[in-house]
């Protein structure tokens, strides 16, 4: 397998879907990563793949076929990033192809050119049975070139390049003469999108857009800038003359032209694409159109940081937190079913302090008063004590001060008496983060359950029996999701189904192979 590859194809316009569908299918079978593919002039049905002839088609300049290779793409190679070049010049790749594939003849002038400038690289001859693949998707090719705009915009989230946000980029570029502006949703637009707590930074998803663009066409201005609410550019800048939109966001253009209506700006022309179809989906819970939300939700239970080295010696240990009601224990379940053992830190910071012979139990009558006391069993009321504690942060701080090196020295015990049994050890502690213990090197990774606050307090107020108000202390006493996710290695969401949850643990416990020997 190769991690970038080359397609280069020669064809006449009425066989344009074959030879793209060819591509695709031989690609995946030899390319990991990246594909870029350049259809190197539509001819006339008369030229041969040797032929080194100049194309013939009077609409050699109609790119409309190229959001129809995304779409194709995303059908039969769902899993490689497709790049469809229209540059001419096959340099400056972002990604250096190691195998070119083509229907030319290995003696093409072209194709010596291009295996001499990216040595040591594969070639790779392909063949297509038209007639076979005549009833596979066609590719549309619209009889007049689309028109073109001095200056094209659109917007998104961007958060992944999947191949509707290739649709979206592509048939705006093909409408660009000079500048193309690219509006990226900045952080206070996304905390109401499905596990935004998993997108990239703005800098990040600014930077991939960037690199795509002039990777696939570097003839036009780019400017792609933040935005921090759903106009940006295209309700200030005068020279604008497009906008390119989703069927989705299709109202969005159409309150912008209002916008600029209202400044005496001449309105945008749009371009509504259709959504590209999630043929692949995993789940029922997963969108129909190839979305980020759905990517985002592919990433669950997956590795998405490297873990601490890991000598061989001794168990491996995880650190599972998650805020409160997150689905820490039905994780725990999971994993314990699966080999893992379990420690709950919770527990272990209750036997630390709750009855009379705890090590912490003087200590704790002390600072926060007999009162905590059940006059009954003279154990630590743990419910009087989190009143005490759960709405004074400065209070909340004491009591772990005084409950976490107590709390860690006993699970340093219980880690001593599974070892032998276990070679993973999780080790559930709900404030696992505010503890520091994920910078004591104590852990090989750091797994991380997240729900949505909204859900979070719903599940408080059914489980705890609290109210609306006092539930939502709880949830604001503790840290925020994306805290959390910035320390992890791997996240899971129990917000949908158990079965859901059982997969999730089943991918990241199959990533730990990598890692240890699970026997």
């Amino acid at each position: 397998m190769y991690n970038c590859g080359l397609a280069l194809v020669h064809c006449p316009l009425n066989k344009l879907s074959s030879r793209v569908i060819v591509s695709l299918n031989e690609a995946r079978s030899c390319v990991r990563q990246v594909l870029y593919i350049k259809v190197d002039k539509l001819t006339s049905p008369l030229d041969s793949p040797s032929s080194e002839s100049v194309a013939t088609n009077p609409d050699e300049d109609n790119l409309s076929y190229v959001p129809y290779i995304y779409r194709a793409a995303s059908h039969y190679t769902p899993n490689l990033d497709v790049r469809v070049l229209l540059k001419e010049k096959f340099n400056a790749f972002q990604y250096k192809p190691e195998i070119l594939l083509t229907n030319y003849d290995q003696t093409s002038s072209k194709v010596s050119q291009i295996l001499d400038d990216y040595q040591p690289i594969e070639f790779k001859h392909i063949q297509c049975d038209d007639d076979a693949l005549q009833d596979e998707m066609e590719i549309e090719i619209a009889k007049e070139p689309p028109p073109r705009y001095d200056h094209v915009c659109l917007g998104g989230t961007f958060d992944g390049l999947h191949d509707g946000h290739k649709v979206l980029l592509s048939e705006a570029i093909i409408r660009s003469r000079q500048s193309l502006t690219v509006g990226v949703t900045d952080v206070n637009m996304l905390k109401k999108k499905l596990l935004w707590e998993l997108i990239r930074s703005t800098s990040e998803r600014i930077d991939i857009v960037k690199k795509f663009v002039q990777d696939v066409f570097d003839d036009i201005h780019y400017k792609i800038v933040p935005i921090n609410d759903p106009f940006g550019p295209a309700i200030e800048d005068e020279k604008l003359g497009c906008i390119v939109v989703s069927e989705e966001t299709s109202k969005g253009a159409v309150k912008i032209n209002e916008i600029r209506s209202e400044r005496k700006m001449k309105p945008l022309d749009t371009v509504t694409i259709k959504i590209v179809v999630n043929e692949h989906r995993m789940t029922d819970f997963e969108e129909v159109k190839v979305s980020s939300s759905s990517l985002r939700i592919g990433k669950l239970g997956k590795l998405r940081n490297p873990p601490r080295t890991y000598s061989g010696e001794g168990p491996y240990l995880i650190g599972l937190t998650g805020g409160i009601a997150s689905g820490k224990t039905s994780v725990c379940e999971q994993l314990r079913a699966l080999g893992a053992g379990v420690i709950n830190a919770d527990t272990v910071a209750h036997e630390t302090y709750q009855t009379p012979d705890s090590p912490g139990y003087s200590t704790l009558i002390d600072v926060f008063g007999p009162e905590i006391v059940d006059k009954m069993t003279m154990n630590i009321d743990r419910k009087e004590l989190g009143a005490k504690v759960f709405s004074d942060p400065a209070k909340l701080a004491k009591l772990n001060s005084i409950i976490w090196p107590l709390t860690q020295k006993a699970i340093e015990e219980r880690v001593s008496q599974l070892q032998s049994a276990h070679k993973v050890i999780v080790v559930e502690a709900a404030l696992l983060i505010e503890a520091d213990w994920h910078k004591k090197g104590i852990f090989h990774q750091i797994w991380v359950t997240i729900i949505p606050p909204d859900e979070a307090i719903k599940r408080l107020k059914d489980r705890n029996n609290l109210n609306e108000e006092d539930a939502k202390k709880r949830i604001s006493s503790q840290l925020d999701n994306w805290t959390r996710v910035q320390s992890a290695n791997v996240v899971f969401s129990s917000e949908w189904d158990h079965n859901f949850t059982r997969l999730q643990c089943e991918k990241a416990w199959n990533s730990l192979k990598e890692f240890v020997n699970l026997g």
